[in-house]
């Protein structure tokens, strides 16, 4: 688990190429998608290329159409996968909001610096999902230019510090929601006190 953060900035989505490129998480040198024709039309693509190469037959599409008709199809499977993240985030906020707000859930802190609001971004691991917490102990450290600290410091005016830093990034806490606002998408949590082997 606490070497789940570190992995988590690479796992994006893949970029469709006429060129071989390598995948990062398969460890592969090169990859494809083939597998749903029936909803993505460049998998369609990839099967009529590759029925033509296994038949010894010229290919349907050479590489200057496929680099044309690729900017468009990248553009809408983008979109699809906006559209599809919001919804899975609108629900699962939904479910989160229908939950008594002292429920408890295993956070991963994905950074340890805190932003200008004072939160700290963690990752529901029971989940999936990314939000924002409040720490329940920051400590000093040395400012680094343009962090926002100022209202970092607002938030923590106890706190007579430069910087904020809670935890460590990779450590999991407890959190329990503080708000959870599904229409904006909004989800801000606070750091439990009691120990996260006990969520």
């Amino acid at each position: 688990m606490h070497m789940f953060h570190r992995a988590l900035p690479y796992m994006v989505a893949g970029k469709t190429s006429t060129q071989c490129a390598p995948h990062w998480s398969l460890g592969v040198p090169a990859y494809t998608k083939a597998t749903s024709p029936i909803r993505r039309y460049t998998d369609v693509i990839v099967h009529h290329q590759l029925k033509a190469l296994g038949a010894g037959q010229p290919l349907p599409f050479d590489a200057a159409t496929l680099e044309a008709m690729l900017g468009p199809l990248e553009a809408r499977a983008r979109e699809i996968a906006r559209m599809q993240f919001m919804s899975d985030r609108y629900w699962t906020l939904v479910m989160l909001s229908r939950q008594p707000l002292e429920t408890p859930h295993r956070a991963l802190v994905l950074s340890a610096t805190l932003d200008a609001s004072g939160l700290v971004p963690v990752f529901l691991v029971n989940i999936g999902l990314r939000a924002r917490a409040r720490p329940l102990a920051p400590t000093k450290v040395t400012l680094s230019p343009g962090s926002g600290v100022e209202a970092a410091k607002s938030a923590y005016a106890s706190a007579a510090c430069v910087c904020f830093v809670c935890r460590q990034a990779g450590q999991v806490l407890v959190v329990r929601a503080s708000k959870i606002d599904p229409s904006r998408g909004g989800a801000f949590f606070t750091e439990s006190d009691i120990a996260a082997r006990g969520a």
